[in-house]
């Protein structure tokens, strides 16, 4: 099974990130992982059927990085490669 192709970021928020990915053929499901930039896995591997996923309660102003994989009911494929992402701070006041 292919590995889903263009991870991209979606939106930024101080709280959230949302992320998106180009839909593989085949799958039934995407598996889902958000880690801190020391490489801590965030809550734990989220399962979703749409190619899409946004992580909230996040800390402002701080480093993640995101994957994701393909899941079929007879395989499923390697993590993307890491795509790094901010959270925005939390004061939006910067003159």
């Amino acid at each position: 099974m292919d590995v889903p192709d263009n991870v991209r970021l979606i939106e930024a928020a101080p709280n959230s990130l949302a992320f998106a990915w180009a839909e593989v053929a085949g799958a039934e499901q995407y598996g889902t992982r958000l880690e801190t930039s020391s490489g801590s896995l965030v809550g734990s591997v989220t399962y979703t059927k749409v190619p899409q996923q946004k992580y909230n309660g996040l800390k402002p102003s701080s480093q993640y990085r995101f994957m994701v994989r393909a899941i079929s009911s007879e395989t499923q494929s390697d993590y993307s490669e890491p795509l790094s992402a901010s959270t925005e701070s939390e004061s939006s006041d910067e003159d």
